[in-house]
């Protein structure tokens, strides 16, 4: 079953993932929605609220123990880190926490972004390459190939 409420998320991890194995399908829904909800949760949150909800979020992708509260975050992150490589689960950490601190400075900051803005700058720090990790779960491909222009 699912560890987090319905939302688009399936539909779009379906769109993003059209041919993982059903566990993969599942967390990659999973890692979609819990951005969705990272979204929402940090728009309506006070700066303070938003940086201990960054904090959890990043402790539970460095696989801190004192971080498995057995909260669905957590349990998508231990089902994550079962099957993703090594390669995998430190490009989806380094791209999750870039996207994580970005928006984090676009909260604190108050800043909405104009149209020229966002696609020089804002795709780059988006949510889309986060998104990129879970397609490479069970594919060990050397930095080389996914560092490629």
């Amino acid at each position: 079953t699912s560890l987090l409420p319905s939302s688009s998320g399936e539909l779009f991890a379906s769109h993003c993932y059209p041919q993982p194995s059903h566990d993969a399908f599942r967390l990659c829904t999973d890692f979609i929605r819990a951005l969705l909800a990272l979204d929402e949760v940090s728009d309506v949150q006070d700066s303070d609220g938003t940086r201990e909800m960054i904090h959890l979020f990043v402790q539970a992708l460095r696989n801190d123990p004192d971080c498995n509260d057995g909260s669905p975050l957590t349990k998508m992150l231990i089902g994550f880190r079962k099957i993703a490589t090594p390669n995998c689960q430190r490009r989806f950490y380094q791209e999750s926490v870039t996207y994580i601190q970005k928006e984090a400075e676009y909260h604190e900051s108050g800043k909405v972004v104009d149209m020229e803005y966002y696609h020089e700058v804002r795709r780059g720090s988006s949510a889309c390459f986060a998104l990129f990790g879970p397609v490479l779960f069970g594919i060990d491909l050397p930095n080389e190939v996914v560092e490629h222009p």
